[in-house]
């Protein structure tokens, strides 16, 4: 968490900062879907994978749909309301 601040800051301050604090945090999360893809294929196969992929990209389109309507409503009433970081 202290090297994400600290990302942070510095591309806050710096505008040439090429790294952006966002990635690194959620840089591993490929670990949890690749887990998730191994498990559907031991126990199911690719019929069983086939048939819960609209599922998972159900919740990626959900969670695009919720965060743009929160940044929207943001910007309509000049207020953040959506915060990655608390």
């Amino acid at each position: 968490m202290t090297l994400t601040v600290v990302m942070t800051l510095l591309k806050r301050w710096f505008l040439w900062w090429p790294l952006y604090p966002v990635g690194y945090a959620v840089g591993n999360g490929w670990a949890i879907g690749w887990m998730a893809k191994r498990i559907f294929f031991t126990t199911g196969g690719v019929r069983y994978y086939r048939q819960l992929l609209p599922l998972f990209l159900g919740f990626i389109f959900g969670q695009f749909l919720a965060v743009s309507l929160w940044s929207l409503l943001g910007i309509i009433f000049n207020r953040n309301v959506y915060r990655l970081f608390p």
